[in-house]
């Protein structure tokens, strides 16, 4: 009997993976009655290996299963195994290209790809960081104060986070020389230690007077409702935030300029430590010309990243992380000119790793014998490429400062 029940299940899922764009319609064909001598723990040992489009189906199949899957104890033991699949190397690529962003699994055709819908009623959103499956978006008009959007597109859910009044301006700081949609930057990310995802706004400026670097932070634990301020001042020069964060180790990770008598020095990273909610740095491997953060999946481990395009290509990978002297340099190549800026890096289940640019190049690196293949996008120009991993979390998500938003979304195919 158990033989056969799985059978069934395994019969939904391969329905579901032919019809992908299929998310609304579910066509019941499971009867619980047939589970009723089913042990609990083999349900939950099949139910939690199931994709999220197939959970999303089997939520409509009784109230048990509608509670063992909206749980958050289970929500968290999926996502792991989600995630040890991306690091067994069967992971999808998120693109944004403008304001439309993309899936792409990794090992399959280049031309194969998942659009996703864009969010009705916002059209001008940026990507501030994604997380276990969670865009945070924020509109690059709103100057820092407009909410920022938290969406799930695997379970068609978003939340809006309304921002407080920026902390600074009861210190009587001003931005009058300077724009504010210039000298505002945010983070998003997970706490592994209080089990939360918190978001990060920083104002920064520079002070004259002292000759030093003004950070003004307030920072948001997603599960409560409320808000704190962390202040934070640099010496050296003048920074200038270049990118949006990257979150690693629960850490969040800005890549800077630092700037001396209007010359640039040399380039840093600057990071904020969402576990005990204070400001640092960490010294890039080199003087880098042309540089960009990301993080690559090596092993089990999620590894910071840097980028440096100039006479040649390459990739330093930080493999003990916060030591200095850990960087080393996991891919160099030469490609000529016009390569543009190296925006991510994934590695396919073969253990060729694959490369973007920002000129909508796919680059494949075989690290066994170094060939190069380089093969152009079916898309324009990207501006964003992550990991991303398909995830059930915020599917229970509450918050009375957060305002739940369902998205009728829906995927299609998009082939060349």
């Amino acid at each position: 009997m158990e033989k056969g029940v799985v059978n069934q299940i395994q019969e939904e899922v391969d329905e579901s993976k032919k019809s992908s764009s299929s998310f609304l319609v579910y066509h019941r064909r499971i009867n619980p009655k047939t589970f009723q001598n089913l042990p609990e723990e083999l349900v939950i040992e099949i139910l939690k290996r199931l994709p999220v489009t197939s959970l999303l189906r089997f939520m409509c199949v009784c109230k048990s299963w509608y509670s063992l899957i909206t749980n958050p104890s289970f929500i968290s033991v999926h996502l792991s195994i989600q995630s040890n699949k991306i690091s067994s190397n069967c992971s999808s690529t998120l693109y944004s290209f403008g304001f439309e962003f993309f899936l792409h699994d990794v090992d399959e055709p280049l031309n194969d790809w998942t659009k996703i819908d864009s969010l009705v009623g916002h059209k001008q959103r940026l990507i501030v960081g994604n997380f276990d499956g969670v865009l945070c978006l924020f509109d690059h008009c709103d100057r820092g104060v407009g909410p920022l959007i938290l969406w799930n597109p695997s379970i068609r859910k978003a939340f809006t986070l309304p921002l407080p009044i920026p902390a600074f301006r009861a210190k009587k700081f001003t931005f009058a020389d300077v724009d504010p949609r210039q000298n505002v930057i945010f983070g998003f990310g997970f706490d592994f230690i209080s089990k939360d995802y918190k978001v990060v706004r920083v104002f920064y400026e520079w002070d004259v007077k002292r000759q030093i670097t003004c950070f003004h932070a307030d920072v948001c634990s997603l599960s409560k409702d409320n808000w704190r301020f962390v202040g934070f001042s640099a010496e050296g020069g003048k920074f200038a935030i270049e990118q949006r964060g990257v979150c690693v180790n629960g850490v969040i990770h800005w890549l800077c300029k630092l700037i001396v008598a209007n010359i640039v020095v040399y380039k840093t990273v600057l990071t904020f430590n969402l576990v005990s909610e204070d400001f640092g740095q960490i010294v890039l491997p080199n003087p880098l010309s042309s540089a960009a953060l990301f993080s690559i999946k090596l092993g089990e481990d999620n590894k910071l990243a840097v980028s440096c395009t100039g006479d040649g290509s390459n990739i330093w990978v930080m493999e003990e992380y916060g030591v200095v002297k850990s960087w080393r340099k996991l891919l160099d190549f030469h490609l000529g000119d016009n390569v543009g800026m190296l925006l991510g890096a994934t590695v396919r289940r073969d253990g060729k790793i694959v490369v973007t640019t920002s000129v909508g190049n796919s680059i494949s690196w075989d690290p066994r014998n170094h060939k190069l293949k380089n093969v152009a996008l079916p898309a324009l120009e990207p501006d964003y490429v992550d990991n991303f991993v398909r995830s059930l979390v915020l599917l229970r998500f509450e918050n009375r400062a957060l305002h739940c938003k369902k998205l009728p979304l829906r995927r299609t195919r998009i082939r060349d």
